[in-house]
């Protein structure tokens, strides 16, 4: 009898996330989606095909495609949701919630993943992308790296956009004292 009920709830909860989706609320769909998920993890590939269904007939709508990025981010498929953000970056590549799910991915990959995600937020920031989440992330990566010339160059652009920042001049003064030892 539960079992029945627990299948019937993930089902509600997917069509009522469909419902969403087309009313354009695609934030309360995703929090569905889950639920659904998390009732029957099976149930993934349903609303990818669904999704992607949607996404065929409007093939750049970034926020259909967060969805599909955050589901696989919930469902731990990192590579999944790297590819689909770098097809997000591709059409827009100063849509700043891309760089967001990447740094909240990065943490979470293994190695060469993590270089893959380097490699686009050192495109970004060579392109003359300014979003923090790029910023911070590339800098944080430099210093564990001690790839101390990259760091300084990060910070002083840091520093240029919030001149004010005591955590970025505390930075930029431990890098140019690291250096000069």
């Amino acid at each position: 009898m539960s079992y029945t009920l627990h299948i019937k709830k993930d089902i509600k909860e997917f069509e009522i996330g469909i419902q969403l989706m087309g009313g354009q609320k695609f934030m309360e769909a995703l929090e569905r989606f889950k639920t659904c998920v998390d009732l029957a993890p099976n149930q993934l590939a349903n609303i990818q095909i669904a999704l992607y269904k949607k996404l065929h007939v409007d093939i750049e709508n970034l926020k259909i495609r967060i969805v599909i990025c955050e589901l696989y981010i919930f469902s731990q498929r990192y590579q999944d949701a790297i590819l689909e953000i770098e097809d997000i970056i591709q059409i827009d590549p100063e849509f700043t919630q891309s760089y967001f799910m990447l740094s909240k991915i990065y943490s979470k990959v293994k190695e060469k993943e993590k270089q893959g995600i380097k490699s686009i937020f050192e495109t970004a920031f060579s392109s003359g992308i300014t979003d923090f989440t790029v910023l911070d992330l590339l800098a944080k990566i430099y210093f564990e790296e001690r790839n101390d010339s990259k760091s300084i160059l990060l910070y002083e652009r840091l520093l240029k956009n919030k001149p004010q920042s005591l955590h970025y001049l505390k930075t930029l003064s431990d890098l140019y004292f690291r250096i000069k030892d």
